[in-house]
């Protein structure tokens, strides 16, 4: 059964409950630092997250008591490709 969330995003001056997040995941309230990574990548999906400074703090809600606040990292996968170039 999905559950609903919110989250803020903390160090912008985002403020419970009037800037929070809603979301929803299958995660009970107890696995807390996988509910940062859905925030973090509902965030970054969603609400425009590429263009945030990471790593950031999230602080996450449910039935508006806090779960606790996480900083998540975002890790990059890089990636080169080659084409020739004809002359």
């Amino acid at each position: 059964m999905k559950r609903e969330y919110e989250y803020i995003t903390l160090g912008c001056g985002a403020e419970y409950p009037s800037d929070a997040v809603s979301f929803s995941s299958l995660l009970s309230p107890i696995e807390t630092e996988w509910l940062a990574e859905v925030a973090a990548q509902d965030l970054w999906d969603n609400h425009d997250g590429w263009e945030a400074t990471w790593p950031m703090t999230f602080q996450i809600f449910h039935k508006g008591q806090s779960l606790g606040k996480f900083i998540v990292e975002m890790e990059a996968d890089t990636g080169f490709y080659a084409t020739e170039v004809i002359r």
